[in-house]
């Protein structure tokens, strides 16, 4: 009910947490190192996991978007 899920409607504050999910990433794909290590693995999972929850992220700021387009035509 609090997200009036049939009638979504695009925001800009998903912005906020996109940008903050993308420095994030940056910030983490800086600590890999040039040698393979379980260290090493264990970062490129969190890079993997920070990809996702970016992906998850700019769909949900763009979908909305998207179904308005779809209703204007």
């Amino acid at each position: 009910m609090l997200s009036q899920f049939p009638h979504n409607r695009p925001t800009a504050l998903l912005l906020i947490p996109s940008v903050i999910a993308i420095v994030g990433t940056a910030d983490t794909i800086r600590c890999m190192q040039p040698r393979w290590s379980l260290y090493h693995g264990g970062v490129l999972l969190l890079i993997y996991m920070d990809l996702m929850a970016v992906c998850m992220i700019l769909f949900l700021l763009l979908y909305p978007y998207m179904l308005w387009i779809a209703d204007a035509r």
